[in-house]
Parts: structure tokens; C-alpha cells; sequence
């Protein structure tokens, strides 16, 4: 695969988290943050990126800019190849 997702950086956090992940050819992404029951609670990106390193943080607001409540919440990344659908996730826990 020509994806690369880093794990969240800091985690746990207490305020936000920086997402980096890595893409061999530009291609269309999606990266949300679910909580523990698999509701959506943020959409972070969902449009074409471009070839190498990317960074995308996330400031523990939900959608309507809520701050959201301490827990495990899982980032999906969801990376579109030629190939097919690539999805990873990885857990971040927030502390309040």
C-alpha cells in the first residue's frame, strides 16, 4: 500500500492531537474521529490531497464546535488508491 497513518501525536492529550500520515500518489482522503459507540464526532478532511506528508490536528471540538467529553475516540482514514479503498484508524484518548 502507499499509505503510511502515524500514530496520533500526543497522545493521550488534554487539549489537541496532530494526525500524520503519508500518501505515495496524490488521491482523495477522508479522516473523521469517532467516539467509542461509532458515532462520528468530527470530520477532519475529505478531499483530494497531495503526494508525501500530511498534517492534520484535531482540537477535541466535535462538528459544531462542542468541546466533546474525556475518552477513546478512533480516527478513520479512509484513502482512496487505484487499487481500491485503504481504511485505518487509530485510537486517541482525551483527558479533560
Amino acid at each position: 500500500s502507499g499509505v503510511f497513518f502515524r500514530p496520533p501525536a500526543p497522545n493521550p492529550t488534554n487539549a489537541s492531537t496532530v494526525f500524520r500520515f503519508s500518501l505515495k500518489q496524490p488521491c482523495r482522503v477522508e479522516l473523521s474521529v469517532y467516539d467509542a459507540r461509532g458515532r462520528r464526532t468530527r470530520a477532519l478532511v475529505d478531499e483530494p490531497m497531495a503526494a508525501g506528508w500530511q498534517t492534520v490536528s484535531w482540537d477535541g471540538r466535535d462538528n459544531d464546535g462542542h468541546q466533546v467529553a474525556s475518552g477513546t475516540y478512533y480516527a478513520r482514514l479512509a484513502v482512496d488508491e487505484p487499487t481500491g479503498q485503504r481504511v485505518m484508524s487509530r485510537s486517541v484518548v482525551l483527558l479533560r
